[in-house]
């Protein structure tokens, strides 16, 4: 079963970060980990961005090299941010070797309780003269960093045991977006995204899970979902990117309701798929995953996803 080759690697190793090329190596490893990853890809949802929403998902490979790494001041201002490297100078040691006020932009163990004050920003973003702006004007630059960059999304797995004593295995697949332009004073930069995918142990699937806003989530049966050739069907909100297993108006009690729709970009999150955690772990190869800070500069920015009470609760 799924859920005991995940038992098998996690007991392999005892190491904060999951070293993949170590479980990849090892003869009691090896198998365990290629049947997770083969039935993560076979499940993987497709997700469908809807039609009129510019500002669309992107990879961490476009976003880093492109925007800022700062500290947030709040003693001055909720939205005033110190710039500590400019775009375009943003690499592994300088965005996970920081210590400022007495606080790492890196841990090797993310919990909720380890978040910072660092972000990542791009409003008021400072830039390196050695960044190419292929002819583009610094705001204009930026803004094309908002849209995103479809056709080189890739998906974020993590492989956990199902949540709440259920059996089987979650597959978290997170998408990242650069900027959501949410109306009424809740746009911010940085969105984290997520849909849950449970299989049970007769490897089929029986639930999903999808995130919407801070606690609008929820799960769906495996006869409520919608599936293309296969493939769950993940519809992303006009704007708000909230996931939803529908397409069409979605009533929200009190506040704006979420559109989806289709005839907009889909990505096939089997393609471009990065395993990125396992059990709560992140994979050593993926340690951008311990940033500490926000994904955004302000409060509203959210941090990642290891940082996240969605990445080892129930959702």
């Amino acid at each position: 079963m799924l859920r005991d080759d995940l038992a098998a690697l996690i007991a392999s190793q005892s190491n904060p970060l999951f070293d993949l090329d170590r479980a990849r190596a090892d003869a009691s490893t090896r198998d365990a980990l290629g049947r997770l990853e083969r039935t993560s890809v076979s499940i993987a949802p497709l997700l469908r961005l809807h039609p009129d929403d510019d500002y669309r998902t992107s990879s961490i490979r476009f976003y880093l090299p492109r925007v800022s790494l700062g500290v947030r001041l709040e003693a001055v201002s909720l939205d005033k941010v110190r710039n500590v490297v400019r775009a375009g100078e943003l690499n592994r040691d300088k965005l996970l070797r920081r210590r400022r006020a007495q606080q790492d932009s890196s841990v090797e163990t993310p919990t909720e309780a380890l978040v910072t004050d660092w972000c990542l920003y791009i409003r008021d973003a400072f830039k390196s003269k050695k960044l190419d702006l292929g002819g583009l004007e610094w705001n204009a630059y930026k803004e094309v960093t908002r849209r995103g960059s479809v056709e080189g999304t890739q998906t974020y797995l993590h492989i956990r045991p199902a949540g709440q004593g259920a059996p089987g295995v979650d597959f978290q697949y997170w998408f990242f977006y650069p900027y959501n332009p949410a109306i009424l004073g809740f746009e911010h930069e940085g969105d984290w995204e997520h849909v849950t995918i449970r299989v049970d142990d007769a490897d089929t699937i029986s639930d999903a899970f999808f995130a919407a806003h801070d606690a609008e989530g929820k799960w769906f049966g495996a006869d409520k979902l919608d599936f293309a050739a296969d493939h769950l069907v993940a519809y992303s909100a006009h704007e708000t990117h909230a996931s939803y297993p529908t397409a069409g108006k979605i009533v929200r009690d009190g506040l704006p309701d979420d559109e989806t729709g289709t005839g907009g970009p889909e990505v096939e999150c089997w393609n471009n798929l990065v395993l990125v955690g396992l059990d709560g772990r992140v994979v050593d190869a993926e340690e951008w995953m311990c940033f500490t800070g926000r994904w955004g500069r302000n409060p509203k920015g959210p941090h990642g996803p290891a940082f996240q009470a969605a990445w080892t609760g129930d959702a």
